[in-house]
């Protein structure tokens, strides 16, 4: 592994033809080093062309500072710095119209989320910033980017509700990982969002949302669904649920009632827990047809 500063020299395309020998670089790949330091100041002002940043997994410091970012703005695709201990709020600077992947998970990142950060990604399809500090409700413009397929930002101090409004154009959204936060309130006006036909994963799980659990069939394609350690109450219906569902987790919450014999019609269903919870009666004859089942929690009812 290499351990040193990142030499700012190699992102200067400098005035003579071999000094300038980095100026067509396409791809930058140092990531699982042991980089130390700061990003250089003239990080892509001497490569114009840059599309591929893969500096993860180093041990990179400082206040990130994305305007190092802009003089590559119209050529990147893909950035990821992830994996280091960078600090600051995450701003965009400028706008990036190709960036496809922006990955900035598990450093100390802090404050609010920028409003209009979609307007500057506008062919975003995956930002990961999962694992930092960052404490705000959800702009409604991180859904802006039509082609945008995850949102991971689990494990921050995120806050607020989800209303539909914020997802109406998230049409080909697939993973949205808000789980680990500090939202709130009720689930119903999310789940009539009108742009979820694509979901495949939902993980909510430590967050404190309430309520009854909504009608999720509206979001045809969901597979995982986890809603556990949250403050949900009342019955668990099985006639709100996605026939599609592979694992539902909605453990350690105060449902209660029977469990609804229905269940056992979900055939894809791998992973079924409903422990810490208050059900009552018997376990349904019908969940010895969940074939596909793997896992089955009901401890502490």
């Amino acid at each position: 592994k290499f351990i040193s500063t990142i030499p700012a020299s190699l992102f200067n395309s400098g005035k003579t033809r071999s000094e300038g020998a980095t100026r067509s670089l396409t791809k930058c790949d140092l990531h699982g080093n042991a980089f130390t330091g700061e990003l250089p100041g003239t990080l892509t002002k001497g490569v114009p062309f840059l599309k591929y940043l893969y500096l993860h997994d180093n041990r990179l410091t400082g206040n990130l500072d994305t305007e190092l970012f802009c003089g590559a703005a119209n050529s990147f695709i893909d950035i990821r710095l992830n994996n280091n201990s960078f600090t600051g709020n995450f701003k965009i600077q400028c706008l990036m119209e190709n960036l496809e992947l922006i990955s900035l998970a598990s450093n100390n990142l802090t404050g609010p989320l920028e409003d209009g950060i979609g307007h500057k990604l506008p062919r975003l399809r995956e930002i990961h910033l999962f694992d930092n500090k960052l404490s705000s409700t959800i702009p409604t413009t991180i859904f802006d980017p039509t082609n945008l397929t995850a949102i991971l930002m689990y494990n921050n101090q995120l806050t607020g509700s989800l209303t539909a409004n914020v997802f109406n154009g998230a049409s080909h959204l697939e993973h949205l990982y808000l789980n680990g936060n500090k939202l709130s309130g009720k689930l119903d006006d999310f789940v009539s969002a009108k742009g979820l036909e694509a979901l495949k994963k939902l993980r909510l799980e430590y967050n404190s949302f309430s309520g009854t659990i909504p009608d999720f069939t509206g979001m045809p394609s969901i597979e995982v669904l986890y809603l556990y350690n949250n403050s949900f109450t009342g019955s668990l219906n099985a006639d709100k649920l996605p026939p599609t569902l592979k694992k539902l987790k909605v453990s350690n919450n105060t449902l209660n009632n029977e469990i609804p014999s229905k269940l056992g019609e979900f055939a894809n269903l791998e992973v079924l827990s409903l422990n810490g919870n208050e059900f009552v009666g018997k376990i349904p004859s019908e969940l010895s047809n969940l074939n596909s089942l793997q896992i089955f929690h009901l401890q502490r009812n």
